[in-house]
């Protein structure tokens, strides 16, 4: 295609529009990024933020991420902040689908400041500049307080002083703000890829919503106190209580239809129900157990399943293809493969004085009829004052003391039995009486808790199974034992049975190292979408709260932040 020639006065033109633009260009004032430097790499940071392990995540990640923008703003240009700006403060709000409190992160706080930065209609005044400036970092801190809150968690484990040991994800939390700013991404799109990816997580989020609505709507009645209520009563003997019975079921979901002050057969199915997803003997009977549970009020559940979600942005992104998961509050535990339960058992948990706690680790090997090395705290605590009274108590128990390299010591005396620095312990022989009964899982961790048989089966018929002094006591350890060695030809079919009989010791490595996941939820939705909800059995719901409810808001004050003296102040 040929090009015309234009005259030269019209090139002439064109040029001095293009230098007339140039030069009459806005460009953002230097003391801008000057500001912002001085503010985010101050040494000392705020006790608000030294106090939470994320938000001094959060501070270092807007470090890096200003660093590599040389310190200029992200969120405005000259003509005053951005759409993003609008579009954080506005995704704000939607994050409490995850359990997050939008009221920590002063939506209308923010707002009042970017209105002010776009009232400024100059950046030539100090003034201006430090607002462009401060609502800068205060809206990038925002964003990446979020960010690790919703990937990560709000708190951190160890701040609750409770023993939970997990890896959480890795999440590159700037690298997701800087898919906003290249238009990859919206800033609700952004956190959607940051909380959590397991399916169990989404369940238990869309639970949270259900129940939200039920709380909007007024929630569910009190049943007022009374004698156990069952099918078999004359419907004039029920009245009230029956019909307040009938609508609490009805608005949590297990009741279908409406409220009837008859308690039949589908009431009685309905109680049922609500009784197995809350940990009970399914007897159709509102008992004074079942009562209490039904007259926990719909905000409590809100709370407990917030609580949970909490716990799941604690783990990492994916426990594995195959797994063994051990709930405490529910004292049960699976094995699951590709998703699906393949073993399911009862277990038997720590006492309160003796909590299991949560951790992961990976079984490498079990051990047929083990031995039993005692602890030196149930040495000194159980052993040592029985054997004050009763010297013969050790053989009575098929019971011996070792040495540091495991031989027998006949002769220890009971001060050297009871002084750990002695390096001698107590070691209980295989047998009946062993406490590990038959077999035990091995996955070697600091806290010397694993997985055995025991010989006190009649604990699984209970409720509530915290009883151990850590450990966890499987209703079914045999038949676990065998699928985990299916892979191995030489413990095919009943080999494992057949050595338990023989009565003596054997280690076993496993076909392939399996992880275990010691968990604590108290509130999860199953694959069928039933919602389960269970006992605070070691009070770690109500510590979690409490910290919650006390979490400082998010916001940094700047000009103090930087040693600036207020006007006002003077």
């Amino acid at each position: 295609m040929k090009i015309r020639s234009l005259p030269l006065a019209a090139l002439t033109g064109v040029f001095l529009l293009t230098g007339f633009a140039t030069g009459c260009r806005r460009e953002m004032p230097p003391e801008v990024s000057q500001i912002i430097r001085s503010s985010v790499e101050t040494e000392t940071l705020p006790a608000a933020i030294q106090a939470q392990k994320e938000r001094v995540r959060a501070w270092e990640e807007m470090r890096h991420f200003y660093r590599k923008r040389e310190f200029q703003p992200a969120w405005s240009d000259v003509k005053g902040p951005g759409p993003h700006a609008a579009e954080l403060i506005s995704t704000i709000d939607s994050l409490a689908a995850d359990g997050l409190d939008p009221r920590r992160y002063q939506a209308d706080r923010l707002t009042t400041l970017v209105e002010a930065a776009k009232a400024d209609k100059s950046l030539k005044s100090p003034d201006a500049q430090r607002r462009l400036a401060d609502l800068d970092v205060e809206l990038t801190y925002t964003y990446l307080t979020l960010a690790a809150h919703a990937a990560t968690g709000r708190l951190t484990p160890e701040t609750l002083r409770i023993n939970w040991d997990s890896q959480p994800r890795n999440v590159d939390l700037d690298a997701r703000l800087e898919t906003v700013f290249a238009g990859k991404a919206t800033v609700a799109e952004s956190f959607k890829t940051l909380t959590p990816p397991n399916p169990a997580y989404v369940r238990l989020r869309d639970a949270l919503a259900r129940y939200r609505k039920i709380e909007a709507a007024g929630g569910w009645p009190a049943i007022p106190a009374g004698p156990s209520l069952k099918a078999a009563m004359k419907a004039g003997d029920q009245g009230g209580r029956v019909a307040a019975l009938s609508t609490r079921l009805a608005a949590s979901g297990e009741l279908a239809g409406p409220a009837s002050p008859v308690f039949d057969e589908p009431l009685a199915a309905a109680v049922s129900r609500f009784q197995k997803s809350h940990g009970l003997d399914a007897t159709g009977v509102v008992d004074e157990e079942t009562l209490a549970e039904l007259n926990v009020p719909v905000a409590e559940r809100v709370r407990q399943i917030e609580i949970n979600l909490e716990r799941w942005r604690w783990l990492p992104s994916s426990l594995g293809k195959r797994y063994i998961a051990v709930n405490v509050p529910e004292f049960r535990m699976e094995l699951i493969e590709n998703g699906k339960k393949t073993v399911d058992m009862a277990v038997v948990v720590g006492k309160q004085q003796s909590q299991t706690p949560v951790f992961s680790d990976r079984m490498t090997y079990l051990e047929l009829n083990p031995e039993w090395n005692l602890p030196s705290s149930i040495t000194g605590d159980e052993i040592v004052p029985k054997l004050a009274s009763d010297p013969g108590y050790l053989a009575k128990s098929d019971m011996e003391v070792v040495d540091s390299k495991g031989n027998v010591v006949a002769d220890a005396g009971l001060d050297q039995i009871s002084n750990p620095a002695s390096g001698y312990r107590i070691r209980q022989r295989p047998g009946r009486a062993n406490p590990l009964g038959q077999v035990k899982f091995m996955f070697p961790n600091e806290y010397d808790v694993y997985l055995h048989d025991t010989p006190a089966d009649h604990l699984f018929s209970r409720e509530e199974r915290d009883f151990s002094h850590g450990c966890i006591r499987l209703e079914r350890p045999v038949q676990l034992a065998e699928v985990l060695l299916q892979g191995d030809p030489d413990w095919r079919g009943s080999k494992v049975r057949e050595a338990i009989q023989t009565g003596v010791q054997k280690t076993v490595k496993l076909p392939e190292p399996l992880p275990v996941h010691i968990l604590y939820f108290t509130a999860w939705v199953e694959e069928d979408g039933t919602l389960q909800f269970r006992k605070d059995v070691y009070g770690h719901d109500a510590r979690l709260a409490s910290a919650l409810a006390k979490e400082p808001i998010v916001t940094v004050d700047l000009p103090s932040l930087r040693g600036e003296v207020h006007a006002a102040g003077k």
